[in-house]
């Protein structure tokens, strides 16, 4: 099988299509990563030419279980594997109460969304001055955020820019909130490991979290794009100590169901599948 990877900054049809058609005309399996490349309200929102290559595919890699089934009704062959978190780096931590020192992290782009993250942030500052955002990663957005920033004259955002793991974790564990304003994602594997150091999260339903988190159990949920909502939900953690104990508590259960030692399996033996065709 050939596992191929979309996704931001990559060409459809000036590098996906010719390697799907260069692999099947060789006969090999195609496993076709989408990386966000499918639409959030489902697969049967994209064109027919991308529908007609997506045919070609043994199996894409999809968002949700949601997505799955939507995939089916079209004629698609998906498939969704959780992302992981590998428990033996994780440093589990019990929080208690929060300043806030809220975290985001992943590719800065507009499916991030980090304009609603700052919408937001504002927001929670003007009610909490002390309020700090460090903002972990890279992308087309960053040069525009850190504008809409400084033109806002919003201070305790800081960018990082990319780091490596090591300093991810250290990172992790100097935050007390986890953001994600996502409006089209799997279930991002910093999520999973903020979760399981013991962070509390706050985060959009949207790809693999809608089947994989409750509101209210194992993470703050608001709908994609309201920042107000967002804003709400940090302060609601700021004032609710035990609220922030029981998320707490929880990351590392939740996070429990995504070991890496369990989805790896699950990559083994979708892998050591015959071809559905």
């Amino acid at each position: 099988m050939v596992h191929l990877f979309g996704g931001p900054g990559v060409s459809f049809y000036g590098w996906i299509l010719p390697l799907v058609l260069i692999t099947r005309f060789f006969g090999k399996r195609v496993l076709l990563d989408c990386g966000n490349g499918v639409s959030e309200s489902g697969p049967d929102e994209i064109g027919r030419l991308t529908r007609a290559v997506l045919l070609l595919c043994d199996r894409v890699l999809l968002a949700s279980d949601y997505q799955v089934q939507q995939a089916k009704s079209v004629g698609l062959r998906g498939v969704y594997i959780s992302g992981s978190v590998d428990l033996s780096l994780v440093e589990p931590r019990l929080i208690e109460s929060v300043q806030p020192r809220i975290v985001v992290a992943g590719h800065l782009d507009k499916i991030s969304n980090l304009r609603c993250a700052i919408r937001a942030f504002k927001l929670v500052k003007q009610k909490y001055p002390r309020t700090e955002m460090l903002v972990i990663g890279d992308g087309p957005e960053r040069a525009r955020l850190e504008v809409m920033v400084a033109m806002g004259k919003i201070g305790g955002i800081t960018f990082t820019g990319e780091i490596d793991r090591d300093s991810f974790r250290r990172h992790l564990r100097e935050s007390d909130i986890y953001l994600n304003c996502c409006s089209v994602d799997y279930l991002p594997e910093t999520l999973l490991e903020a979760a399981a150091h013991g962070l509390p999260v706050v985060t959009t339903p949207v790809g693999g979290i809608r089947d994989a988190l409750e509101d209210r159990h194992d993470a703050l949920i608001v709908k994609a794009g309201d920042h107000g909502g967002l804003a709400d939900r940090l302060i609601e953690l700021v004032e609710n100590s035990e609220l922030v104990k029981q998320l707490s508590q929880r990351g590392e259960t939740t996070a429990t169901r995504f070991d890496w030692k369990k989805i790896s399996r699950r990559w083994l033996e979708f892998y050591s599948r015959p071809s559905a065709r």
